[in-house]
């Protein structure tokens, strides 16, 4: 009887996947290029911008949910040299997916909320609560993952000959000129976000390569 054993999820889908996620990054970037950093500024932003808010929240969450299937195909991937690097930066990668949801995402929907309920000084004394809550530190595990995963998974790649290392390069710039400048530039803040996502992209087509190698 002919073997019915098949991997969970194809790594052929690595690149759609990631090239999703990619995509809806940059969208929810352009959404919302550059919210301010204090509380009243917030608020008022939020509350002229209740619409545009939820769908970047909406695309951070699929964005998140892209990135996590992404990963899964990813680590379908056979490869020689590089399996340590590749090997940790899917775990990492796939941890730092969570950033995108319950760091930028559910921050977005809670001003939503905040904004359609709360006026004035109320929904300034409550968003400077939240945001400068010390428990929201916790996020920032999430952070460093989605910063790190896919400079490593991409150098894993680049180390079995799936590629350049350059994609890695790319989105260690890209982000951190998104969060250089998420407060301060539209122009910035999508700019980085477009090197970000392109590096994404590049990564995942190089995915289906390790296996060929």
């Amino acid at each position: 009887m002919p073997s019915r054993r098949a991997r969970l999820i194809d790594v052929p889908l690595a690149p759609v996947l990631l090239g999703a996620a990619a995509v809806a990054l940059l969208l929810a970037q352009a959404l919302l290029p550059a919210v301010p950093s204090e509380s009243a500024d917030q608020v008022a932003y939020f509350a002229g911008h209740r619409a545009a808010a939820t769908v970047a929240a909406a695309a951070f969450l699929i964005a998140a949910a892209c990135l996590v299937v992404g990963t899964a195909a990813a680590a379908g991937a056979v490869v020689d040299r590089g399996r340590t690097l590749a090997r940790i930066g899917v775990v990492v990668t796939g941890i730092g997916a969570l950033w995108p949801a319950v760091g930028r995402a559910t921050f977005d929907l809670v001003m939503v909320a905040l904004t359609g309920k709360l006026h004035g000084t109320a929904a300034v004394d409550a968003a400077s609560a939240i945001t400068n809550s010390a428990a929201l530190a916790l996020l920032l595990v999430t952070l460093l993952a989605f910063v790190v995963g896919p400079v490593l998974l991409g150098l894993g790649l680049w180390r079995a000959g799936a590629g350049s290392w350059l994609p890695a390069a790319l989105w260690l710039i890209g982000v951190l000129v998104v969060n250089a400048t998420d407060t301060s530039s539209k122009v910035g803040s999508v700019i980085g976000m477009l090197l970000a996502a392109a590096a994404l992209a590049w990564i995942g087509i190089a995915v289906p390569r390790a296996v060929a190698e």
